[in-house]
């Protein structure tokens, strides 16, 4: 109950600095047995030295581990990691990999991340079209960096691109 209740405070922010440090030895030990959600909280302890010493590197393995297990946030981390360059060399198509992966698991954050590469031709081709259907995707689910993404991006488009989006959007 206790690591449930210092998980909830650090996801909404509201945890002192020694409550992180606290944080971070529960969840290493459940970590380090191979819980996908402590490896992700362990990667973010790490990434933001909340607890734990500002270690970039560190924190994309942790989050690769959980990646590699399925967590969604984490792959969506990951992706965000790489495209950023945070902690590992930049690899925008190696991201685009974990954007998807995260996006099919119907993360907002991922398919929000999709349609801005999209639109942008950042480690994919650029596709307005898919761009579109993604962020509509992103947008159903309340992201309204998604609402306004694809509302700049709608405008500029044709009757039939619109139509096109909104039928890969139901696909």
């Amino acid at each position: 109950m206790a690591q449930r209740i210092l998980r909830i405070a650090f996801q909404e922010g509201r945890a002192a600095p020694r409550e992180f440090c606290r944080a971070a030895q529960c969840h290493r030990k459940a970590a380090g047995q191979g819980d996908a959600r402590a490896q992700w909280l362990l990667g973010t302890l790490h990434d933001k030295g909340l607890g734990l010493t500002e270690n970039h590197g560190q924190a994309f393995q942790w989050h690769c581990d959980a990646a590699g297990q399925g967590l969604s946030q984490a792959r969506w981390t990951v992706g965000s990691m790489l495209q950023r360059g945070r902690g590992v060399q930049e690899g925008d198509a190696e991201a685009v990999g974990w954007f998807r992966k995260s996006a099919w698991q119907w993360s907002r954050g991922a398919q929000t991340a999709l349609g801005i590469v999209r639109e942008r031709g950042r480690g994919v081709h650029k596709d307005a079209v898919r761009s579109l259907a993604w962020n509509d995707l992103a947008a159903e689910q309340a992201s309204r960096l998604s609402e306004r993404f694809g509302a700049s991006i709608g405008k500029d488009m044709s009757d039939e691109q619109l139509a096109a989006a909104q039928w890969l959007e139901a696909e």
